[in-house]
């Protein structure tokens, strides 16, 4: 059996033909491409829900390590008390920065600046690390160079290291 089917323009006739081989290549190509682009997207939404997941700080009291919420309030509450703690740190207001102090909390403690600057960077930390994953993921997926191989990655895969 032929791979398509094409009408012969002379006679009206359908006629099979078998792809030729520049054809089988726009095709593979063609489907690496839509493959690379599908698991990116994949590995977009895993980063953004490892982003709002949970992240762990020791901020609250400097020793015990805590889950915190990272839902896009959380990030936005958290780097607004930031600010609050940078203006309180140079005497330009006397707010109080309170804010949950785990994940598990159910109302408000009131924190001392240079913990709520340090749970801040924890958040930052936090988020720049799944999206430097994200990114380098994305790199490798770019690179390579068969649709097996872009169906391999998950965001636990562990990126070749290339030495020179």
């Amino acid at each position: 059996m032929a791979d398509k089917l094409v009408i012969d323009c002379s006679t009206g006739k359908l006629i099979e033909q078998d792809y030729t081989e520049e054809e089988k290549q726009a095709m593979q190509i063609g489907s690496l491409e839509n493959t690379k682009i599908q698991k990116i997207n994949e590995m977009n939404l895993v980063c953004q829900n490892a982003i709002i997941n949970t992240f762990k700080s020791s901020a609250f009291d400097g020793t015990t390590i805590e889950d915190y919420s990272c839902e896009l309030t959380d990030q936005s509450r958290i780097n607004g008390l930031v600010t609050i703690a940078q203006l309180r740190l140079a005497n330009l207001t006397t707010e109080p920065i309170n804010y949950y102090k785990n994940k598990e909390a159910i109302k408000c403690t009131e924190w001392q600046p240079k913990n709520m600057l340090a749970l801040g960077l924890d958040i930052k930390r936090h988020i720049e690390k799944n999206t430097n994953h994200y990114e380098d993921l994305k790199i490798y997926i770019n690179s390579l160079n068969s649709v097996e191989e872009v169906q391999k990655v998950t965001w636990d895969t562990v990126i070749p290291t290339t030495t020179t």
